[in-house]
């Protein structure tokens, strides 16, 4: 016997891509309805390739009585009202907004990496979904965090605007096809120009500098992986249609080569490693749009913890880019890395360490954006902000 399963949101972005997966994946249900607000009532949702639609129904007026589970896709407001609701009613809430990540009776579940804390759903009977980026980070971490255990992670992020929704997507095609023929390209969703451009900011901005979105990937990680890992996360907006993109450096207590660490990774549930190291030999955004199946792996490498390190953001342009210049290395504290096991690998959907220069000392680092008038200064709009251990 099946699953009776609601999908919340099932008109936006987020929502038809839960509808795809449940297709693809041939899940279980008996029974399956499309929620939304009423703007989309009636309006009819593919339910992936299978030639069935099903009609879209006021969440307003929706009964949960006899639901067996909900994927929310609605936003913390939306979720904030109706989740509940339904809870109430019996119906298992699996939500994707970041209203419960952090709720200590709610568990926070990657299922690769802590299935069995959903066990703890049966207080409020809902479980939460972590941020985009954390997901994709902790299920790389998780095998290698058990193989050796990571005392810390220096992360950058290279989000798609995808994560924005449809009006992110919609704003990069926009001014893409404006600039090529001339026209202007002002930003609505975005605070910056995303054609063509690189946004150091995602979601708002805390009092300690840091941004909303760095500040899950830290708490996240902790929560579903490991309290005592230390992460410092850099996220930043890119201007790729679908698919983030992270570079992870990672400390172990324990030490580990990096061949050790791609096989590790290769067994893994979840991962893809393709690693060739020749032209074309790693895989990149375009290339994993559509697949559901794993978290592609590419440039898994060891660094050397006897060389000192180097400006965690280090980035060479022309006098009219964004970037920090090595001008910023007398602002920023240099120490040795003195780790027993460092791994690194290099920019793909996940890996270990930057191609950008990442320092890996636990006592002082800073993470620099600028945007450069002359090539020997910064001007007002350098952010340097200082990241002590979490």
């Amino acid at each position: 016997m099946g699953y009776r399963v609601v999908v919340a949101g099932a008109t936006g972005n987020v929502g038809r891509e839960m509808l795809n997966i449940l297709a693809e994946r041939e899940f279980p249900a008996d029974e399956i309805a499309c929620v939304a607000s009423s703007r989309s009532q009636g309006l009819m949702v593919d339910y992936g390739d299978t030639g069935r639609q099903i009609k879209c129904q006021n969440i307003e007026h929706f009964d949960w009585n006899g639901w067996d589970m909900a994927l929310f896709a609605i936003g913390s407001e939306g979720t904030a009202v109706y989740a509940p609701i339904a809870a109430a009613a019996g119906c298992v809430v699996i939500d994707n907004s970041s209203l419960y990540r952090m709720d200590p009776d709610v568990p926070l579940i990657v299922p690769e990496v802590n299935p069995e804390a959903i066990d703890g759903y049966r207080a409020r009977n809902i479980i939460a979904n972590p941020n985009c980026s954390t997901a994709q980070m902790v299920v790389a971490l998780k095998p290698l965090h058990d193989a050796a255990k990571i005392l810390r992670v220096v992360v950058s992020t290279y989000q798609s605007v995808s994560g924005a929704g449809k009006a992110g997507m919609d704003e990069l095609f926009e001014q893409s096809r404006n600039i090529f023929v001339g026209d202007p390209a002002e930003p609505k969703k975005f605070t910056k120009q995303i054609a063509f451009n690189v946004i150091p900011h995602i979601d708002s901005f805390l009092d300690d500098g840091s941004t909303k979105e760095e500040w899950k990937m830290v708490v996240e990680t902790k929560k579903i992986l490991d309290k005592a890992i230390k992460v410092t996360a850099t996220c930043v907006r890119v201007p790729v249609f679908v698919g983030h993109s992270e570079a992870i450096n990672i400390e172990f207590e324990n030490e580990i080569s990096a061949e050790e660490a791609q096989t590790i990774l290769r067994e893994a549930p979840g991962i893809m490693l393709v690693d060739k190291r020749e032209d074309g030999g790693y895989i990149t955004p375009i290339e994993c749009v559509g697949d559901f199946s794993d978290l592609y792996q590419p440039r898994a490498r060891g660094s050397d913890r006897r060389e000192r390190a180097e400006p965690v953001v280090r980035q060479r342009q022309s006098p009219q880019g964004c970037g920090a210049e090595r001008g910023a290395d007398r602002r920023i504290a240099r120490a040795p890395a003195s780790a027993k096991g460092v791994t690194a690998a290099g920019v793909g959907p996940v890996s270990f360490e930057s191609d950008l220069d990442t320092a890996s000392s636990p006592r002082v680092k800073a993470r620099c954006f600028a945007s450069r008038r002359r090539p020997d200064r910064f001007d007002e709009t350098t952010r340097i902000q200082p990241l002590m251990p979490a």
